[in-house]
Formats: structure tokens, sequence, C-alpha cells
């Protein structure tokens, strides 16, 4: 029930980069077992965006709520990591 922020010097990819609607900041983590990472728009950061900074979004290589059967709200421990 925290709320989280992204670290200083976090990588963020620009909606430019892309040809995007949103900047995106990208921070390696780990989660039951899987690396992974958090992605949060830099709106959300900023706290104008349509999420809490109590919610954070997860990148995986596999969609966590069919291996593991999660759904919106479940909680779980993130391990922030310095992988690249």
């Amino acid at each position: 029930d925290e709320e989280y922020s992204v670290p200083p010097d976090t990588l963020r990819l620009d909606k430019s980069d892309y040809n995007g609607t949103v900047s995106v900041y990208i921070v390696p983590c780990q989660l039951l077992g899987r690396k992974a990472f958090i992605l949060r728009t830099e709106k959300n950061e900023q706290e104008v965006g349509q999420d809490s900074k109590k919610i954070i979004e997860i990148a995986c290589d596999v969609k966590l709520r069919d291996v593991y059967g999660l759904n919106d709200g479940d909680k779980l421990e993130v391990i922030v990591t310095d992988d690249e």
C-alpha cells in the first residue's frame, strides 16, 4: 500500500523515440523468481496520470495473470534490481 517513485537516473523511453503518445520509465526488477521490468508513464510518475503511485505495471517474459492466476489489486513483493 506504499507509493512507489522511480529511482533517479532511471532509463526512460521518450515518446518521440518510438512515435508514441507517452514517455515511459523502465526499472529492472524481479518478482516470483522472474526477471521483469516496472513500467511507469511519465504522467503517472508526475502524479498527473490516471494511476496512483501505489500502482505499478510489470512487464515480464510470461503473462503473469495466466501463469500465476493474478488479478488486478493482487499484492506481490517486487525487488528492484540494478540489472539492465
